[in-house]
């Protein structure tokens, strides 16, 4: 059986004034990923999520928007919570992936828009 890449944000919610974005990873690949967060007064930042497996994290590709460093996802895992310095009333958009590098199976659950 083919392994695929799904990746998908379940649900975003607000721990102690910080926003916590719910990823799950549905298929069986596990990838590091980015996750491009725009904020309602026009800033954006990406974190990169390395796979435990994967001996770290990857240098910062651009200068756009500032790069955070975000905890190891356990390969095992099917679950992982990115905490956020700011709230979910700053947030714009959580975007999976957004060059489209990743050979995502199902895009339709890769954004998550704030209210």
């Amino acid at each position: 059986a083919t392994k695929t890449i799904d990746y998908g944000i379940e649900n975003a919610a607000d721990k102690n004034n910080h926003a916590v974005i719910m990823l799950q990873r549905i298929g069986k690949m596990p990838m590091p990923l980015d996750i491009l967060v725009t904020y309602k007064d026009g800033t954006k930042e990406m974190y990169n999520i390395p796979c435990n497996m994967m001996y770290g994290h990857k240098p910062a590709e651009n200068n756009y928007y500032p790069w955070a460093f975000a905890k190891e996802w356990d390969w095992t895992s099917p679950e992982y919570d990115l905490e956020l310095a700011r709230p979910t009333s700053e947030i714009q958009s959580v975007e999976i992936d957004p060059s489209r590098r990743m050979a995502d199976v199902d895009r339709s659950n890769n954004t998550w828009k704030g209210q």
